[in-house]
């Protein structure tokens, strides 16, 4: 009996220890405003467009990047990944807003298109190497799956589910920032949302688009050609492939059948990499095949899928060098385009100019 209750009275304060221990992180992720609402979000950035979105914690912003075109309802919506995070009003007359974030996937672009209550004058959505090749690792997965992920429902029980497992994580993660208690629960310090915000000024805009820090600023593609070719190897994304993912296709096709339902025009935007980078994608024999067919067929399978009388459009901006006269210093990284270059090609172009008179 007395072996029992040392037992129980062990759980029970392992327990509250626990208990005491979650409380802690939690109030700490709440001081910084990494679990505050997409609602709050928007308020705190219509009172104050300076503030920045930037969350740790949050593996995606999509939830937040779906609910805001919705409430102010922008002319132009810019859908991709973190290569085109950068595009901002400045890039366009109409009114914009950027919905992109890190790394996202073709199931996601067409849930976000669900959910647009409203008819914006165009989208654009941008397009990633890695979301046609069939041995990345969100494609492996099985058919049902596969069909699954596009269903809004099974999204966001999946990434509840996730947001779960990952809290332990989270809280390592935690005791590795340089936090001082007294600038956690400083109002002052805590001004924007979200600890990559407030330590490291990098974050989403009232615009969507995303701010990097000065540091990130002053970067550029430095590697050779043989230097990409050797790391290429390790790049998930560019993981050795032949073809064209079949449900990738499958996946834009229903896009495309989304937009013309509901009558919005759409701009397909191929992402530029950089020139070395590209040249190193072309003589790597691992994904040299499926980099051709990706650059040449992608444009052609687009416009096949097109309906009568739709405005579809696609930009193939995959050979920098080719399609806007960039070098590599007009680079971040491999992937990653500096915002004067974009502008530069966006702003005052006449084809989508025309589109959107």
């Amino acid at each position: 009996m007395t072996s029992k209750k040392w037992l129980l009275n062990f759980i029970q304060i392992n327990f509250f220890i626990l208990l005491i221990t979650i409380l802690f992180f939690e109030v700490i992720l709440y001081s910084f405003k990494e679990n505050i609402s997409s609602k709050k979000i928007y308020n705190m950035q219509k009172n104050n467009p300076e503030i920045l979105v930037g969350r740790k914690f949050i593996s995606s912003e999509f939830k937040l990047k779906t609910y805001i075109p919705n409430i102010i309802k922008p002319n132009l919506i810019f859908i991709g990944s973190s290569n085109f995070m950068q595009i901002d009003q400045t890039f366009f007359d109409n009114s914009f807003y950027n919905s992109s974030i890190n790394t996202i996937a073709l199931n996601e672009i067409l849930i976000f298109l669900k959910k647009i209550n409203y008819k914006p004058k165009a989208i654009f959505i941008g397009l990633d190497p890695w979301q046609f090749n069939q041995n990345f690792h969100t494609n492996k997965k099985n058919i049902l799956i596969k069909k699954l992920r596009k269903n809004e429902f099974f999204y966001l029980i999946n990434f509840l589910i996730k947001k779960i497992m990952k809290r332990p994580a989270y809280y390592r993660m935690l005791l590795n920032e340089d936090l001082n208690l007294k600038k956690v629960l400083d109002k002052n310090y805590n001004s924007e949302i979200g600890i990559n915000a407030n330590i490291y000024k990098t974050g989403f805009k009232s615009d969507g688009s995303y701010k990097y820090n000065n540091k990130y600023e002053k970067k550029y593609d430095k590697k050779t050609i043989n230097e990409h070719i050797l790391s290429l190897n390790s790049k998930e994304r560019f993981i050795k492939t032949n073809k064209l993912d079949i449900y990738a296709i499958k996946l834009l096709e229903d896009i495309i059948l989304l937009a013309y339902r509901k009558d919005i025009p759409l701009f397909f935007v191929i992402n530029p990499v950089s020139p070395n980078f590209y040249l190193a994608l072309k003589s790597n024999n691992n994904v040299s095949n499926f980099i051709t067919k990706y650059e040449e067929d992608l444009c052609r399978i687009i416009q096949q899928v097109k309906k009568n009388n739709q405005i579809l459009i696609c930009l193939n901006l995959f050979n920098s060098k080719k399609t806007l006269d960039a070098n590599d210093f007009d680079f971040y990284d491999s992937i990653h385009p500096k915002k004067s270059i974009l502008l530069k090609y966006f702003k005052n172009n006449k084809e989508i100019e025309s589109i959107l008179k």
